[in-house]
């Protein structure tokens, strides 16, 4: 067996290892200096340097015995508790209990009569393990000593000793002890002088002979040079034990001798401390292995990790702490003994500590992140646990967060399963009641604010009504829309907010004070805006050279990272944006606003990009240069300008001929127009000004052209060249010019602040004036007999073919570009004020709907989109309308008067039902698809299903026919012997419904079989409807009575005591309310149980026709008394309107019930808005 190497290993060297303490000298001179000129005394140094040796050997061996009485403190579990556990453990006489410190440090002195000094070790633990209050307590004891021992003049000194990264926390003792850092020694690592000293006087004292001892001394040196650290004492002797050790293997007896050979057969060792702790480990784990069969070979490691914070110090354990899972005490407790033989742990006061700092450095840099996690937790855990003894201190609701996922770990260590337990409960009640708080604070908050923003809409309500009354209807309006908007918050507007919108904003257009729709605030100035042909996006170039594409709702889509963009044109099938720059780029950009390719030309000041109709080619017109080119950028022809054109002159403008066989183009300063044929080589010019020409227009049958002038002449020519009209158009230049799309006027404008409306043959104009500068642009809106002009007075105007127009003002600065849109029926106005501005194309916001006349409209309906209304007149006409009011495509004539249109789901086809007994249907091109009926089968009615699938018609014999998609006949059945005044179609199940004069009403199956008849009502039954779900079923009988039913025919509910014969009756959608109405003008609200709730009174002549929205908010009802009212839910009068002037045959809510429509006997139909879509059109 190897004997023990003499050499201190990882120990301390203590008062009676004077003999081998070599090498600090110098360092104890001043430390003793210290201590004779101060009571505080602060050593400090790296990890490993020797502090504890210093003090403990170097210090006390330069007292004699008399003058040294050494009482060391560690902080262990506390270090207020440990200082006075050291005090009385020296104690010869028993200090009382309850005794003051300062007492018990009286009756120390007394005991030994010699100074004292207390050594406070690895002082750093009180701020790595400490608590606060620990602290606190701690600095204030000092205090008290130094000032005890100030004022008896006792022998006392304090020396701290921690490691230097830890010094900076010393300043909140600097509180107590303002001096704490006056007297101070910083212990470096030795120098290779002092290290020569330490190998030469050990090996001296242990009879180790040193063979060329410079040499060898140097060889050690060299193998342990730290260039960062310098050489740490503790590697030294681990170093010097392990050549003994390895001397000793090979020559068992004899003097030990040092050599130059043996420290090269030792060789450098990579890390010292770890290879030595390793290489004892698995000797202990051998051992272990050996007599307890345990093979796991990290179990050393693992109770070593307990005694490493998680800093990297020390921690003193005492032996019940060290936790060994799965293993029996015998085997810990045999464990532990071979590690304190090792010289890994040593004993202190019955506690096992690491016996150097470096061995807890090493052990906390090989932890891995979970062990530190551990360690954090534990850190936590065991304080909390004394403070949970002591005054049953929680865990909080984060130390918990950060506890839980690592509970398997801790739930055997003592006491805790009870804390951890009692801690979950009670956060939970915390939590809970935590809860409840916030819930009632937000209830509380919620309804002050919800009682103050109804303050604010009551407020807002007032001062709308006193605005309309005082006929400032623009304020109205806005506090109207505040009102309605602050109510939407908290649920639906309440019917004064309804009533104060719907009359605001009626008077406001009655009195033409809301000038505009919506608007986009684009931040800068516009120069010009380009639309899409399909109206879905829209092309804005700024004067800040930005570029931007929107939607026509105004949201935008992409800023095209492009500058200086000169020119940009839309593709015809609106894919494609084209746009150039100034310095000759091109760039093709996807509806996305994502660039798809960039081409560069060899131009300048392009102008003009113009399509042709296939999508595919388009025309570029450039300084000195007109060419055709491909969507790839080719070039594919290049037309020969004339030598009139100068060099310097830039195409101003080039207009293509419907049919695409030619295009005409203008120069900028040229006083000729030039046309280049498509088809061939040809081309000719345009030549009869005196000025340079502004404009040019192609009629639409490609067979004349117009041009103005800077002359103030308008020429009209020939498809060859010939002058068919020159006539002095107004007074200054002629800037713009257009024909109709017949082709009969001719639209000019002119800078003498007039546009001129032409008829051609014969040439004749009507003046339209009203603008007080410059008219910048003027064109025919889609209608043709509307214009709209713009103009550098900052208005807008839309002219009418009478000479009258309706101002267009809200703009704050110079108009520079409108738009008619085809589709929505809007105009669209761009202005230097950096806005965009969206009208309603209509003069007003009632908008009429003239195109029938006597006897009258039947009824209207919309698309399935709301975007198109269909009116169908007595006159024989169906018209289709925009929501502008413009007409839409053709009109649809039939040989007598229409009763009935309704659109399929998909809103493609458009079916009719006329007088003569024939359903038609149509495309909405005015194309007839197909027709129904003869004189052998006259259709009397037509339904078709939910879904579409099936037709529903009803013929004058009451027989049912149901007809599939592609109008083949499925089925006929016979219905009722008696007329059959109405039958509906459920929505949710394949039952048709029949209401009949024979009293009664039927159900039926699509096979025409009968399966409910509904009996009980005793004349005749007017009316049968389903409720949404198909599940009930609501009659209307001349027997003055209502009934509610179930599909099996049971009758629920009977509404009754009606003055007349009940005419109709519904189920109001999204409600379980009911209304019915009788012959007059009579209509009831009733309840679900069938109570009246109140009866409708408002019209002074029989109701034509009731309608509901389709939530349910809103009724409509029109009468012969002129006049239709609009209700809320519960039979409050919104808004009654009487703009007709004649009785009124019905009024028809939109899908999205925020347009209605209202027809008369008189021919005219009028479009509103409901209080919805006037909060959603209008923008203030």
């Amino acid at each position: 067996m190897i004997p023990l190497s003499p050499f201190k290993l990882l120990d301390p060297y203590t008062r009676e290892d004077q003999a081998i303490f070599f090498g600090r000298s110098a360092e104890v001179d001043r430390l003793y200096e210290l201590v004779n000129e101060s009571r505080l005394i602060l050593v400090y140094g790296a990890s490993g340097v020797g502090k504890t040796s210093l003090v403990q050997c170097g210090l006390a061996n330069r007292f004699n015995d008399t003058d040294w009485f050494e009482v060391y403190v560690r902080r262990r579990n506390n270090i207020n508790r440990s200082l006075r556990r050291v005090i009385k453990r020296h104690a010869l006489m028993p200090v009382p209990s309850g005794s003051t410190l300062e007492t018990a440090v009286d009756s120390l002195f007394l005991d030994y009569l010699k100074p004292i000094y207390f050594v406070f070790d690895q002082f750093e633990e009180v701020y790595i393990l400490g608590t606060n209050s620990e602290r606190k307590r701690f600095y204030k004891y000092i205090a008290r000593l130094l000032d005890q021992g100030e004022k008896r003049q006792l022998p006392l000194r304090i020396i701290l000793i921690m490691r230097e990264e830890y010094i900076a926390r010393l300043y909140d003792f600097e509180r107590y002890l303002p001096k704490v850092f006056d007297n101070r020694l910083r212990v470096e690592s030795m120098n290779t002088s002092n290290i020569r000293q330490v190998i030469r006087g050990s090996c001296e004292q242990f009879g180790i002979k040193l063979r060329r001892p410079v040499q060898t001394a140097n060889r050690i040196i060299s193998r342990l040079t730290d260039t960062r650290r310098g050489i740490q004492l503790s590697y030294l002797q681990i170093y010097l034990d392990k050549l003994f050790r390895v001397y000793r293997e090979q020559h068992a007896n004899g003097q030990v001798i040092f050599s130059p050979d043996l420290v090269d057969r030792v060789g450098s060792i990579g890390d010292i401390l770890v290879e030595f702790m390793e290489e004892q480990q698995h000797i202990i784990q051998a051992r272990m292995k050996s007599r307890f069969g345990i093979s796991d070979p990290d179990v050393i490691s693992k109770i070593m990790d307990q005694f490493a914070t998680l800093e990297g110090t020390r921690r003193s354990l005492n032996r019940m702490d060290i936790r060994m899972l799965g293993y029996s005490d015998a085997a810990v407790a045999y464990c532990i003994s071979e590690l304190v033989d090792s010289r890994l742990l040593r004993v202190d006061e019955g506690s096992y500590e690491l016996s150097h700092d470096k061995l807890a450095e090493k052990i906390a840099e090989t932890r891995d992140i979970q062990s530190r996690d551990l360690m954090r937790i534990q850190g936590l855990i065991r304080p909390k646990l004394a403070m949970y003894q002591e005054r049953k201190v929680l865990f909080s609701e984060e130390e918990l967060f950060y506890i839980r996922p690592y509970l398997q770990h801790f739930s055997l260590q003592p006491g805790f399963s009870e804390l951890y337990n009692r801690s979950e409960q009670e956060r939970r009640k915390e939590k809970y009641r935590l809860q409840q708080l916030n819930k009632e604070n937000e209830y509380h908050r919620r309804e002050t604010e919800k009682k103050n923003r109804q303050i604010e809409i009551i407020n807002r309500v007032l001062y709308s009504n006193i605005w309309r009354s005082d006929q400032d209807y623009h304020k109205a309006l806005q506090f109207a829309l505040e009102a309605w908007r602050m109510s939407s918050v908290d649920g639906r507007p309440s019917l004064e907010i309804k009533q104060a919108l719907i009359s605001a904003y009626y008077a406001a257009d009655e009195n033409n004070a809301i000038n505009y729709e919506r608007e986009i605030r684009v931040g800068s100035i516009i120069r010009y805006i380009k639309l899409a042909p399909d109206e879905s996006l829209m092309f804005v170039a700024t004067a800040s050279h930005d570029a931007l594409l929107y939607n026509l709702s105004g949201k935008l889509i992409q800023k095209i990272p492009y500058e200086h963009v000169s020119v940009a044109t839309f593709s015809p099938d609106s894919q494609w944006l084209l746009l150039a720059t100034t310095d000759g780029k091109l760039f093709r950009i996807n509806r996305e606003g994502s660039t798809v390719e960039t081409h560069q030309l060899d131009l300048r000041a392009i102008r003009q990009l113009v399509f042709l109709p296939a999508g595919n080619h388009f025309l570029l017109g450039a300084k000195n240069f007109i060419g055709r080119y491909d969507l790839n950028g080719k070039l594919i022809k290049k037309f020969i300008l004339p030598e009139v054109i100068k060099e310097h002159d830039d195409i101003k403008q080039i207009v293509l001929a419907p049919d695409a066989s030619y295009f005409v183009a203008i120069s900028v300063y040229g006083h000729d127009a030039f046309c280049f044929s498509l088809q061939d080589d040809h081309q000719w010019i345009l030549k009869a000004h005196t000025d340079k020409i502004t404009a040019v227009d192609i009629a639409h049958d490609g067979d004349h052209l117009a041009t103005v002038s800077a002359d103030k002449h308008l020429i009209i020519w020939s498809r060859g060249g010939e002058v068919q009209e020159d006539i002095v158009a107004h007074g200054q230049t002629v800037i713009s010019v257009q024909f109709s799309s017949d082709d009969r006027k001719i639209l000019t404008a002119s800078k003498d602040n007039t546009a001129k409306f032409w008829t051609i043959y014969p040439l004749e104009a009507k003046v339209l004036k009203g603008h007080e500068d410059d008219i910048v642009k003027a064109m025919f809106t889609p209608r043709d007999d509307e214009i709209l002009t713009i103009s550098n007075d900052h208005t807008a105007r839309l002219w009418y073919t009478d000479g009258s127009h309706r101002l267009l003002s809200g703009h704050q600065g110079r108009i520079s570009d409108a738009h008619a849109l085809q589709h929505h029926g809007e105009l669209i106005t761009a202005s230097s004020d950096q806005t965009i501005k969206f009208w309603n194309a209509g003069s007003t916001r009632i908008v009429r709907l003239d195109g029938h006349g006597p006897p009258g409209i039947s009824e209207a309906t919309f698309s399935p989109d709301g975007r198109l209304i269909v009116t169908v007149g007595l006159d024989g006409q169906v018209l289709f309308w925009n929501l502008g009011g413009r007409q839409y495509g053709l009109a649809l004539e039939h040989p007598q008067a229409v009763d009935k249109a309704f659109f399929d789901p998909g809103g493609e086809l458009l079916y009719t039902l006329g007088r003569d007994k024939i359903l038609r249907a149509w495309t909405l091109q005015g194309e007839m698809v197909w027709s129904i009926g003869d004189k052998r089968m006259m259709i009397n009615k037509a339904r078709l299903a939910a879904d579409g699938r099936f037709l529903f018609t009803l013929d004058t014999t009451q027989q049912m026919h149901i007809w599939d998609r592609d109008r083949k006949k499925v089925r006929t059945f016979p219905t009722h012997q008696a007329k059959v005044y109405r039958f509906d179609r459920s929505s949710t199940r394949d039952l048709l419904l029949t209401a009949s004069k024979d009293n009664t009403a039927a159900l039926w199956n699509y096979q025409g079989q009968l399966t409910t008849r509904l009996e009980g009502h005793r004349s005749n039954v007017h009316s049968a409807y389903f409720n949404q779900d198909g599940t009930r079923i609501i009659t209307a009988s001349a027997d003055r009575t209502a009934r509610i039913w179930d599909l099996a025919g049971h009758c629920q509910i009977v509404l009754g005591d009606h003055p007349r014969s009940v005419s109709r009756a519904f189920f109001i959608p999204g409600s379980s309310r009911y209304l019915t109405q009788s012959m007059g003008y009579d209509i009831r609200l009733w309840d679900e149980q069938g109570r009246l709730l109140r009866v409708l009174d408002g019209h002074s002549g029989h109701v034509n026709h009731i309608s509901f929205s389709a939530d349910g908010q809103y009724i409509l009802s029109a009468a012969n008394d002129e006049s239709i009212i609009l209700w809320d839910s519960h039979g409050e009068i919104i808004k009654r309107f009487q703009q007709h002037h004649a009785q009124v045959n019905g009024a028809f809510f939109s899908p999205d019930g925020r347009h209605f429509v209202s027809v008369d006997a008189a021919g005219k139909a009028i479009s509103w808005l409901s209080p919805e879509g006037i909060q959603n059109a209008v923008s203030l």
